[in-house]
């Protein structure tokens, strides 16, 4: 294999458009483009203002987009439009590793990988248009009824708000601002003293309240539920040969009621009568209408004598 290189200078006057280059070699050719436009400094910033970064469900959304002229005077009667993103957020407060402050739905769902919902390009929730008033001003508001119906996870919400400001000689300036929708003032976490259990055997939970800067909160009363999760697996045979179905099922287990204390934390435990998979749910024992999304779960696998139903997968299919 070898390699070349080459540059060539385009003319101050060169036509703007596409451009091809194109290499012949051994009777093939091989083309790559690029695009040549001409180069106009921004006159103005746009600027994407969230009232607060952090705020919870129940509150109003305020923001503000702001456009200015680069000498520092406003850009009044400007055309915005703006859109708001939403992505899962997962609060992780440093120091506090052992603990799930999430809400987990599928045990066969891998949490903390990479590829999973906090690292999507986001969920358009809501759009729209408008114009700056004479200070250079746009106001979003989204009242906290409305905001609710729009939020599309369980949970925390990550939000991102995009705008595009267009100058009165038509150059478009985009900017973003972000903040995050917390599910109430405080989150709990969840720690089992193990994952995988013996049925029959008590199955330790270590349970935490915190802020949103993560410092623990005493005499804050939690509810915890065990359910018993089940897969009846039916074989749907076709015309082709045929695939499984997995009908999942519940079972409340057992609950009881524990109060975090002044050294941060309160400790629970259930006893799984069989053995399967078992989720954990952590909330608060009087949920207010500000407070009924704080909620996280997790599940721990129980051995036992008895077959235990599993979901089951299609992995022996070949796609057609």
């Amino acid at each position: 294999m070898g390699t070349f290189s080459a540059s060539l200078t385009l003319a101050e006057d060169a036509s703007l458009g596409v451009y091809a280059i194109v290499a012949r070699s051994a009777g093939e050719a091989f083309e790559r483009t690029f695009q040549v436009t001409a180069y106009r400094p921004p006159e103005f910033e746009a600027q994407v203002i969230p009232d607060a970064v952090e705020i919870q469900r129940g509150d109003d959304l305020s923001v503000t987009v702001r456009a200015s002229y680069l000498f520092g005077g406003p850009l009044p009667n400007a055309p915005v439009r703006w859109n708001i993103l939403a992505h899962p957020h997962r609060f992780t407060p440093p120091g506090r590793g052992q603990y799930s402050f999430h809400q987990a739905r599928d045990p066969y769902t891998c949490f903390d990988c990479r590829w999973e919902g906090s690292y999507t390009s986001g969920q358009s929730i809501f759009s729209d248009s408008g114009q700056t008033d004479a200070e250079g001003n746009l106001a979003i508001t989204l009242d906290a009824d409305r905001l609710e119906q729009l939020l599309p996870y369980a949970g925390a919400n990550r939000l991102t708000i995009e705008a595009q400001v267009t100058g009165p000689d038509n150059q478009v300036i985009a900017s973003r601002g972000a903040l995050v929708v917390h599910p109430g003032a405080y989150y709990v976490g969840l720690s089992p003293r193990q994952y995988v259990s013996q049925a029959g055997d008590p199955l330790g939970i270590d349970v935490v309240a915190v802020d949103w800067q993560g410092e623990p909160l005493p005499d804050r009363s939690i509810r915890l539920q065990m359910h018993h999760h089940r897969w009846e697996n039916v074989y749907v045979e076709t015309e082709h040969g045929g695939y499984w179905e997995s009908v999942p099922s519940e079972e409340p287990v057992d609950e009881v009621t524990v109060t975090t204390d002044e050294l941060e934390h309160a400790a629970a435990a259930f006893t799984p009568p069989e053995g399967g998979s078992y989720q954990i749910v952590a909330m608060p024992v009087e949920p207010t209408r500000r407070s009924r999304e704080v909620r996280s779960s997790l599940f721990v696998w129980v051995m036992g004598e008895e077959p235990v139903s599993w979901r089951r997968e299609n992995h022996e299919r070949i796609p057609g």
